[in-house]
């Protein structure tokens, strides 16, 4: 693909150029077309095409394959492009006085049918954010919905 392939002993400069531009070029219209097919236009929200959908919630995607690389990982099969498959929990923490941490179980934290918490996160991952973790016993016992004892 390149006129000048990648190497070890110049991992910052290779590769470099095209080795066909004019395939290169035909590629590119090949996929221009496609995605016109496919969404209606080059510039087509993201979002309007790949949806976060579970129960009666149904909001814009973001993220991509974790072979790209991305921070999120989603995917979206074809033909209904929803996300069925990604990043289940991620988690950040800053490990200082006191440890603090940004966390999100993107599926929802239950299966349970008529659970609150079965899509209550997908607002959060619609729109690109984490929600603070309780780490503290304080801040769980202030946020403890229900106990069960055995």
């Amino acid at each position: 693909m390149f006129s000048v392939p990648q190497t070890a002993t110049e991992p910052l400069t290779t590769p470099r150029g095209l080795k066909d531009p004019s395939a290169a070029v035909k590629a590119l219209d090949e996929a221009a077309a496609d995605v016109i097919e496919s969404y209606g236009s080059l510039d087509a929200p993201y979002g309007e095409h790949r949806r976060l959908v579970r129960g009666k919630v149904n909001l814009p995607g973001n993220g991509a394959s974790g072979g790209l690389g991305a921070f999120r990982v989603l995917q979206y099969p074809a033909p209904q492009r929803i996300a069925n498959v990604g990043d289940t929990f991620v988690c950040i923490v800053e490990f200082g006085k006191p440890v603090r941490a940004q966390v999100l179980t993107s599926y929802g934290n239950s299966s349970q049918p008529g659970s609150p918490h079965a899509e209550d996160q997908l607002p959060l991952v619609s729109a690109k954010k984490l929600r603070t973790a309780w780490v503290s016993k304080k801040e769980v016992l202030a946020n403890l919905e229900s106990r069960d004892k055995f």
